[in-house]
Order: C-alpha cells, then sequence, then structure tokens
C-alpha cells in the first residue's frame, strides 16, 4: 500500500504542478499573442512598405514582450502567495503547542454545547415565544434539567479551570501579551453590548453581562501582563512569584466561598461560583454591589465571571509556562503531522477560539430562530 503523502509533500506537489502550468499557459499566451500579430502585420503590410511594417513589427514585439512580462508577474506573484501562506502555516504547525491547542479546543467545544442548551433555557421558552415546535418544548425541557444538573455545572467548573490555565499558558508564550490583553478585554466589550441589546429585547435587565468570560480573561491578562514588567527582572525568583501569588488567591477563594456557600455538602457547587450558592445580584442593586461583581463574590447576569478565583488560575498558568513550558516546545515532541491531521477538528476550535466565542451565538440564534418562526412559531415581544 502506497504510504499517504504528507501535507508538506502537497503542498510541493501543488506549487511544483502550479509552476509547469504556469510555464505552460505563457508558451500557449505567447502563442496566441504571435498569431494576432501576424495577422495584424499581413494586413499592415498591404497599405505600408517593408520599413514602415519592420517598425511596426519591432513596436508588436515591444508589446508581446510587456504583455507577457506582465503575465508572467502575475502568475508569480499569485505562487509566491500561496508558497508563502504554505510555509506560514507550515511554520505555525511546527511552532504551535499541540496539546494546548487540544485542550482549549476541547473546552470551547463543550462551551458550543452548553451555550446551545442555555438558548432553549433561556431564549426559546413559553416566555418570548407562543406556538413552539414540540421539539423546541422538549428541548427546553431538558435544559432546565441539564442547566442544574450537577454533572453540568462540575464539567463547568473544569473547563473553566483550563480554560484560565490555558490563557496564563499562552500568556507566556506571548510576544506581546499586554497588546493580546487589550484586543481581549475588546471582544469582551462587544459581547458584553451584545448582552445589553438582547436583555433590552427581552426586557430582563437582570441578564445583563457585567464582565463575561471573555473580559474576564483579557482583565486577567492585563494583570499578568503589567505584573511581568514589574516583576520579570527578578528572573531567579518569578516564577516563584508567579506560583505564591496563584496559591495565595486560590486558597484565600476558597475559605471565602466556603462562607458564602448555600450548600456546602457539594464542593463543585459553590468553588464553581454556582448561582444558587453565591449571592445573586439583581439590577436594581447593582450599583453598590459592583464590586462584588466584578470580583466574584456576588453573580449577577447570563454570562457572569469575576476575577477570583479566575485570576488565580491564570498566574498559575503563567508559572506551568515558566516551568513546564520554559522551552516553548510540546511536551509531545516534534511536530507529528499525523497527529495534528487526526486531531485536527478539536485542534481548530482551539486555535481559533476567540472567533468561535464571538461568532457561534449569533449563529445558533439567527439559524434556531429562524427555524422556529419557519415552523409556525411567533415572537411574543
Amino acid at each position: 500500500m502506497a504510504k499517504t503523502k504528507s501535507f508538506v509533500e502537497k503542498q510541493a506537489n501543488e506549487l511544483k504542478y502550479q509552476s509547469s502550468f504556469n510555464a505552460s499557459f505563457l508558451h500557449l499566451y505567447e502563442k496566441e499573442l504571435r498569431d494576432k500579430e501576424t495577422e495584424y502585420l499581413e494586413e499592415f503590410a498591404k497599405s505600408h512598405n517593408e520599413e514602415e511594417t519592420a517598425k511596426e513589427k519591432a513596436n508588436q514585439d515591444v508589446l508581446i514582450t510587456a504583455k507577457l512580462e506582465s503575465k508572467a508577474g502575475e502568475l508569480q506573484s499569485k505562487l509566491d502567495k500561496k508558497e508563502y501562506k504554505y510555509k506560514k502555516r507550515n511554520k505555525t504547525n511546527a511552532t504551535r503547542i499541540w496539546e494546548i491547542d487540544l485542550v482549549r479546543g476541547l473546552v470551547i467545544i463543550g462551551m458550543l454545547i452548553d451555550h446551545f442548551f442555555f438558548d432553549f433555557y433561556g431564549l426559546f421558552t413559553k416566555n418570548l415565544f407562543s406556538n413552539l415546535p414540540q421539539f423546541y418544548l422538549e428541548l427546553n425541557a431538558f435544559a432546565n434539567l441539564y442547566w442544574v444538573h450537577p454533572v453540568r455545572v462540575t464539567f463547568r467548573f473544569i473547563g473553566i479551570f483550563f480554560l484560565f490555565i490555558v490563557s496564563g499558558i499562552s500568556c507566556h508564550f506571548s510576544r506581546n501579551s499586554l497588546k493580546r490583553s487589550f484586543l481581549v478585554i475588546a471582544a469582551g466589550a462587544i459581547m458584553s453590548v451584545a448582552f445589553i441589546v438582547v436583555a433590552n429585547f427581552e426586557g430582563n435587565l437582570n441578564d445583563l453581562v457585567i464582565v463575561g468570560a471573555v473580559g474576564c480573561i483579557g482583565i486577567c491578562m492585563l494583570i499578568y501582563s503589567l505584573f511581568k514588567i514589574a516583576f520579570y527582572r527578578f528572573k531567579k525568583i518569578y516564577k516563584w512569584l508567579l506560583l505564591v501569588i496563584a496559591l495565595a488567591i486560590l486558597v484565600a477563594w476558597y475559605f471565602v466561598q466556603k462562607d458564602n456557600a448555600i450548600d456546602t455538602s457539594n464542593f463543585w457547587f459553590y468553588y464553581n461560583g454556582y448561582y444558587f450558592t453565591i449571592p445573586v445580584v439583581k439590577y436594581r442593586d447593582l450599583g453598590p454591589n459592583l464590586w462584588r461583581v466584578l470580583l466574584g463574590l456576588s453573580y449577577f447576569g447570563s454570562d457572569w465571571m469575576g476575577l477570583f478565583p479566575a485570576l488565580g488560575y491564570t498566574f498559575l498558568g503563567a508559572f506551568i509556562g515558566e516551568t513546564v513550558y520554559k522551552n516553548r516546545k510540546s511536551l509531545f515532541g516534534k511536530y507529528n503531522e499525523t497527529l495534528n491531521r487526526k486531531t485536527l477538528p478539536l485542534i481548530i476550535p482551539g486555535r481559533y477560539s476567540l472567533w468561535f466565542y464571538l461568532s457561534h451565538q449569533i449563529i445558533y440564534i439567527i439559524i434556531l430562530g429562524a427555524l422556529a418562526l419557519l415552523m409556525g412559531a411567533q415572537l411574543l415581544i
């Protein structure tokens, strides 16, 4: 059985084929221009002498040469762009940390599933629609059970934990984590504005988002970046400072949440910040409690994420980056193309996690909303 060609081999063959095609195309293109030139000069010679015809032939040769050079340059430019894209892609594949993309991808896929059921938990309900299709009602009933189930809450905790751990590790890899933090904060602000629109549409201001997951990641990255600027000069103790801060935040958070928790029989519930075990703030009381919401001491909104314990996870991730990934290389060794190809559906969401986060709810709402309306449902708002 013939060995399957690698990505790099396929790309090389494609570039070789394209180069050969360009050469053949230019040959045929020149032949076409020469044939047209011959016809033109034959007609030109009928009304001009030999000297004028020779001059015209020289002019036509110059024009043909210019056209050939222009076409060759155009084809070569396209080939160069494709080659550059392949080289960039291969370099990205070879330098990215496979397992980081995989973990982040798994978290994003979990988020996609979670938010799919959230839409049936909060949006596609009898309060907002009438005459919903039966399977929408069944999904709504399932979503109500799913949303409060301990298994879902536990996996949400695990997902959040790894999301911020990976974010901290990625800060270690980033050449300019400060710049990236502002980009992520901006993306979080876009999400907050979107939730403001939805909350006003629903008429429920308790669904506003002050700091969601993306915004919280951005703020944690910003705090870490400023810390790195201030203390990275102390290289011998820098990584241990990261660990001390991470543990200080997480240990303190444990005791704070233990005091706040109502259902202390389930560790994951209160450590995860589940809204039945942390005081819930209503919109009318948001002003004086805003600092509690930002820190994570009180729950508010549809996509709430407080700075604590998320900041501790981020610093812990940065510590892992400074120790486990100090050489910025995968724990699985050199880039494995076969492994990358087989896990691509999981890796792609990890590589482009921010775009998935920003776009998935828009896609869900448009498709699910349009489908419901086409099947006879009616908005009550």
